[in-house]
Formats: structure tokens, sequence, C-alpha cells
């Protein structure tokens, strides 16, 4: 007799094997470590409701958060950058450079003055219209400040740099969708009117530079022309030969051209001036910026150090824990590792205190923008380029006043021989050529005057709106489809956990794995038969054959080439040859006893099936129902309860009167006779425990090459422990998805307390669509399918 080889603590017994033993299948084997994904796959069959109820929950749950947040609308501004041709003849932006987006974005995120200009003008809008602004929304019940509306505002403000195009996207988000609008398209105009001002600044300085200088050389030409009356009327022309005129004329031609460099000289150093005061609105709080830009590097530095320190300590410590578990939370055990959590401990408790500091200087930063207008790399950056250009104005300046230096050298050396000239001579050349150089600056700066009126007039900055925003139709946020999607993927991987924790914690049997797992010889396994009884009895559970109403479930019989019929064949072979080749028992049951757990479990139509699969094998094969209690096998086969078993027990009958055979007017069932039940007024057990019930059993052996006894259930009823003892075999039912492990196991107990094993176990009613196609044909391996119908064969 082989073991039913059990994971338990008890030693194993010596058992006749009959069917798979776990040996057999590889159960229990320790060094098989590949993952079945069969029973992954029948665990979520199994569990595919809990898992759809729990997705549907957490689905439910995502939505309803969802729609209880609050809808955010965003709408952008697009606007254009580019210095125009009048800030760069002015000077305020040099020729031929383009513009850096990452500057402009800077000043935006951080300008002060931008962000109060657009709160203003936030404001008297809202004071005009009806609509309400979640942006001026009362703290603790208060009016907010202008700083908490630049916060507010800040926070939902967005801008991106279009580096190709030379572009900005200024994009608002609120809960309001016209706020949103309204945000996005007043920060555009306000950075337009900004950048139109700051266009407008050089032009306007050179303007009113170039009218003070008209004004100037107007005044200067009267009165040379006054001058040069009083000569003409006090003075005789008198001439001191060619000479003498070239000699003053060229003084007088280097004393004009000193006076052009004078004036050019003039208008650097206006310009010069106007860049100056641009670079000192800007240097407030400038310092304060760059040391806590420094700092906080430095912070960041120290941190990506302790994290490095961290990952080396750590990588040692894991080291140890791995060789020996036990050492996570008892590091004093080991004075090394106590040593590496200490610095881990005090590296962490470092890095702490850093990023603590590190956010809080960021905060004041933020603090410090509000106060200063623009700070930090972006202010440093605009405060660079206007030094620069400031040092370009100054190094111009230097040139002109080098050049005018040069000339006055030049003009020193004209002094003695001009003084050797007569002096109406000297005069009237001067007279002549300061009206002539006095008239031409005139014409040239009126023109430059009349040009730079123009280009101040049309001066619209170097930012323009490139789109204006429209209000949104459609909430970006909460993205309701976005997040069911997620609520789905949670709620699978989520409900298929749960299905995973409750088929753990289940103690039903739910696949043949189950049983082997815990020791027990499978005999084979019954499928569902709902889906051919469907299929080919239209769901009727009697078929009449032969003018019986037999039942549909003896598949055996109706459908030979069944799916069902195959693992009764299979069972059958299981019966006949039993044992390993090696084993010196070969001999196979020759009385087989059917029970079951409990009611319900399918042992009847277990025991009549084997019953006739054996007749059909030429078996002369005897089925005798022992269920004296609740008798169901007489219903199946459409015969008579009466006479039967418990009529022979109390001697009314003798075993040959009660047998009935099965359908003998068809040739290939006259090998199956059917013992029925019978009709009993005392307790079944005193009964089956009778001598006359070893008498029976005596001269069914002799009779019959094969006999099932189908047995009350165990549970239920004392009588299959009776009954065992007269038995070759024990076979067990277990019903899939119903039969509790503790029932078979306590099944089990009960034999093995009256000393009879347990041959096998039958898995009944199990759902082969859930994988498991090892124990059987699979459903649609044939595709000729013979019924049988009113006594004669069909093709289906």
């Amino acid at each position: 007799m082989n073991a039913l080889a059990r994971s338990s603590s008890r030693p194993p017994r010596r058992y006749k094997t009959l069917g798979i033993s776990p040996e057999m299948n590889g159960a229990g084997d320790a060094g098989d470590s590949k993952v079945d994904f069969s029973n992954i796959w029948s665990t979520i069959q199994r569990g595919k409701w809990i898992i759809l109820l729990v997705c549907l929950l957490v689905v439910g749950a995502v939505t309803a958060y969802t729609l209880t947040l609050p809808r955010i609308y965003e709408s952008t501004a697009i606007v254009s950058v580019g210095a125009s041709p009048a800030m760069q003849t002015a000077g305020v932006w040099p020729a031929g450079e383009g513009i850096e987006l990452s500057k402009e974005i800077g000043l935006l995120q951080n300008s002060g003055r931008l962000s109060r200009l657009t709160v203003e003008r936030l404001a008297a809008i809202a004071d005009t219209s009806a609509d309400q602004f979640t942006i001026f929304d009362p703290v603790e019940g208060e009016a907010p400040t202008t700083r908490d509306v630049i916060m507010r505002l800040r926070e939902r403000i967005a801008f991106e740099g279009l580096q190709a195009e030379g572009m900005i996207r200024i994009q608002a988000s609120s809960e309001i969708p016209a706020e949103a609008t309204l945000i996005a398209n007043t920060y555009a105009e306000e950075y337009r009117q900004f950048s139109q001002d700051l266009a407008r600044s050089g032009v306007t300085a050179a303007r009113e530079f170039l009218e003070s200088q008209v004004a100037k050389r107007q005044a200067s030409i009267s009165e040379i022309e006054r001058e040069w009356e009083a000569f003409a009327l006090t003075n005789n022309v008198a001439t001191d030969g060619e000479e003498g005129q070239r000699v003053a004329r060229e003084f007088v031609e280097l004393e004009g051209r000193r006076a052009g460099l004078q004036f050019q000289l003039e208008q650097e150093q206006r310009m010069k001036q106007v860049l100056e005061r641009q670079l000192q609105e800007l240097q407030p709080g400038l310092r304060e910026a760059v040391l806590a830009d420094q700092r906080a590097q430095g912070l960041r530095t120290q941190i990506q150090t302790l994290e490095e320190e961290l990952s080396r300590l750590q990588l040692r410590a894991g080291q140890y824990y791995t060789n020996n578990p036990a050492l996570r939370g008892n590091e004093a055990r080991v004075p090394d590792l106590a040593e590496i959590k200490r610095l881990i401990d005090s590296y962490e408790q470092q890095k702490t205190d850093l990023t603590e500091e590190l956010v809080a200087l960021t905060e004041r930063q933020g603090r410090v923008a509000l106060d200063a207008g623009a700070i930090g790399t972006t202010a440093i950056g605009q405060i660079g380029t206007l030094q620069e250009r400031i040092e370009e104005r100054a190094m111009a300046i230097r040139e002109l006043e080098g050049q005018i230096l040069s000339l006055d050298r030049q003009i020193a050396t004209f002094r003695g021989r001009i003084a050797s000239l007569p002096q109406q001579t000297v005069q009237r050349e001067q007279i002549q050529r300061r009206l002539e150089q006095a008239e031409a600056f005139h014409r040239d700066i009126s023109a430059q005057l009349q040009e730079t009126v123009v280009a101040e007039e049309s001066e619209l900055g170097y930012v323009s709106v490139v789109r204006a925003a429209a209000v949104p139709s459609l909430p970006v946020s909460p993205d309701l489809n976005q997040n069911i999607i997620l609520g789905v993927l949670l709620g699978l991987g989520f409900g298929t956990g749960v299905a995973f924790l409750v088929q753990s914690t289940n103690s039903r049997l739910n696949a043949p794995e189950d049983l082997q797992s815990r020791g027990y010889n499978l005999l084979g396994v019954v499928p569902k038969m709902d889906p051919e009884i469907d299929s080919g009895f239209d769901g009727q559970e009697t078929v009449t054959v032969k003018g019986r109403n037999l039942s549909t479930t003896l598949l055996p019989l109706l459908n030979p080439w069944s799916t069902v019929t195959e693992n009764y064949r299979l069972m059958r072979a299981n019966l006949q040859y039993p044992g390993a080749p090696d084993d010196e028992d070969t001999t196979p049951p020759q009385m087989i006893m059917v029970t079951s757990p409990e009611p319900g479990d399918g042992k009847t139509t277990t025991a009549t099936n084997l019953a006739i699969t054996f007749a059909l094998s030429g078996k002369k094969t005897l089925l005798i129902d022992a269920d004296l209690r609740q008798p169901k096998a007489h219903t199946l086969l459409d015969l008579a309860v009466t006479p039967g078993l418990a009529d022979v027990l109390r001697g009314q009958y003798s075993m040959r009167e009660v047998i009935q055979p099965f359908m003998k007017e068809l040739s290939f069932m006259d090998n199956l006779s059917f013992m029925s039940a019978g009709e009993t007024d005392v307790p079944p057990t005193e009964m089956l425990d009778a001598s006359e019930m070893e008498a029976v059993c005596a001269e069914a052996r002799e009779a019959y090459d094969v006999i099932l006894v189908d047995t009350p259930p165990v549970l239920a009823a004392s009588d299959p422990l009776l009954l065992a003892v007269r038995c070759d075999a024990t076979l067990v039912v277990a019903h899939a998805g119903k039969t509790d492990r503790r029932a078979l196991d306590r099944v089990e107990q009960m034999f093995d307390a009256v000393g009879v094993p347990l041959s096998s176990i039958v898995f009944n009613r199990f759902d082969n669509r859930l994988g498991h196609y090892e124990y059987g044909y699979g459903e649609g391996y044939y595709g000729y399918h013979p019924k049988l119908t009113s006594g004669r064969v069909e093709a289906a």
C-alpha cells in the first residue's frame, strides 16, 4: 500500500494509491520554483466577481472624489518678443542682438512692479464688474492685501518660452473661466505696456536732448547773425592775401569739427545717464538675492554630498542585513554595523536640517522678490547687459574726449599764426564758419528731432500680443476620463490582490492542485456537466431512451464522446491499473465504495457513471445503492426503489430476487445490474453492521467483476465507516468550490480511526474553463459526438 503524503506533522501511513499521487504529479516539490501561470489565471477566474466588485467600488470612489474637486480652467495668451528699431537706434537694445526668452520669462516671474501693475488693473476691473473673482477673496474674513493678491496671482500664472518662434505663452488658471481669461489678457497687456515704456524711455531721452540742441543752435545762429551784422557795419573787410585766408579758414574748420565732436559727446553722455538710471532701478535687493542664491547652491551641494555618503553607508549596512536579516533593529550586536547605523542616523538628521533651511531660504527669496521687483539670476543677467552697454557708452565718450583733446592741440598750434593775421580777417572767417556750422547743425538736428518724434509716437515696444486669451469652455483639471482610467487600473490591481487574499484564506477546494498539495491521491477530475447538458439536451433533467426517463447526467451512456465520459474512462483506467509499476500489490479493487463529505457533492452520479463505464468495457458490474436514508440512484436509472438492499437485509428477499438488470434491450449495456436501496423502518446503521450485509458482499464478489457501492455522506451518517471495512477501495467525491478542506481532513481522520485508508479523491464538477486541461481532454477535441436518443445512436 502506498502512503498519503501529508504536509502536516503526522507520520505518514502506508495506503493503497489509486490514480495520481502527489509524488507522481510532482506536488510538493520544493525545488520547483517556476511560476504556474495557469494557477494564477484560475485564481483570477474564480475571483472575477470579487475583482469586478472591487474595481467598481474603486472607480466609483475615484469618480465621486473627482467630482468633489474644484474644476480648474486654463486660458492662454501669446505674446511676441523682439527689439524694436527705435530701441536699437536709441541704444536701449544693441543692434542685431536677439531676445533671450529666459531673461524675459524671469522678468515676468519675478518683477514685483509688473505684478503690482497687473493687480491694480485687475482690481479696477473687479470694482466695475458684477462678476466674482476668487483672486480677491477675503483672507480670514478680511480683505486681502496687495501682497496676498500678488502671491495668489503668481500661483495661477505660468510662462513658457517658444524660442524658435520668439514668443512667450502666458497661461492663467482659475475656477472661474472668465477670471482665467482676464488674468492672462491683463498680464499680457501690462507686459506689452511695460515694454513700450521701456522702449520709449530711450527715445524720449533722445528727443528731449535733440530739442534742447535745436533751441541751442537756433540761439547760436541768431547771435552769430547779430555779430556778423555788427562786424559788417563797423569794419571794412581787409585781407592778408590768400595764405592768410587759408590759415584762418583751417583754424575755423578745426573749431567747427571740435564743436561737432562736442555735440556727439553730449549725446553719448545723455544716453549713458539713461542706462545708468535703468541700472539703478534693478539694483535694490540685488546683493541679498545674490547671497541667497549662493547660500542655496551651497546647501544643495551639502545635501548632495550627504546623499552620496548615505548611499555608501546604506550599501555597507545592506550587506550585513543580507547575510543576517535578524540584525535589522539589533545593530548593537555587531560593533561595525552599530557605527554605520549611528553615522546613517546622524547624516539623515543633518540632511533634514539642511533641507528645512533650504526651504526657509527659498521662501525668503520669494518675499524679497515681491519687494525688490526682479531679483536672482534673471536680474543679474539684466544688470550685466546694462553694465555692458554703459561700458560701451563710456568707451565712446572716452574716444570722443580723446578726439576733442587732439583737436585742441591742433588748434593751439594755430594760435601763433592767427595772431599775425589781421584781426578783421580772422573775425570774418570765424563768423562765416560759425554761421555755416550753426546752420548745418540746425538742419541735421532738426531732421534727427523730426525722426525721433515720429519714432516715439509710433513706438509700441518690443512686445506685441499675438493671440489674446479666450474664455475656456472645458476644465483642464480634474481630468475625469483620465482619473476613471486610473481608477480602473487601480481597481483591477487592488481587486486582484483582494481576490488572491480571499483565495489564500478560503478553505474550500477550488482546483485539483489544492488536493494534491495536501497529500491526497487524485483519481480523476470530472468537469461540470451543465454545458454539455445545455448544448446536447437543451438543459433538460431527463431524456427518454427505450421508454425510460434517464437522467441527462449519465453522459457515459448518452454521449460516449463527451469530455465528461473521457474523464470517467480515465478514472476507470486508474482503478483497473492501480499502484506503481514496482508495487508488489497491483490487484485492482473489486468492491469500491463511493462516498462524500457532505450531501450534494455528486457521489451518486459518480458511482452510477463509474458503473456504466465499467459495464461498457465488458466488466460484469453491479451498482448497489447502500444509501438507505436518501436513495437516489434508482431515479437516475428510472428503476424501482423496492425491493432492494434493505429488504434483503431483513430476510424478506434474496439478493438475486432484488437485482434489476439495466437496459437489457441494449446489447452493450447487458453487463450492468442494479440493487436499489429498498425501504426500511429501522436505523440503517444497525442493518449495515449485521452479518447479513457481509453475506451480501460475499455473494456479490462471487457473481460480479466490479461492485460499486453508493453510501451516505460521511459527515452525515456513520454508515460509510461500517461499509468501508468490507470494500477494497474507498473513493471520496469532493465538490469543486464547495467542499471544505477541513471537512475532507475530518473525513480522513474518521476513516483512520476505523483503520481504513482513503484510496483516492474524485474532484467533481470542476470548471475546466479555468485553464486546467491536464486532468482530461479539452472541450471540442472531437468533432463527432454521437448521442443515444429514443433507443438509437444519432450523430449530433
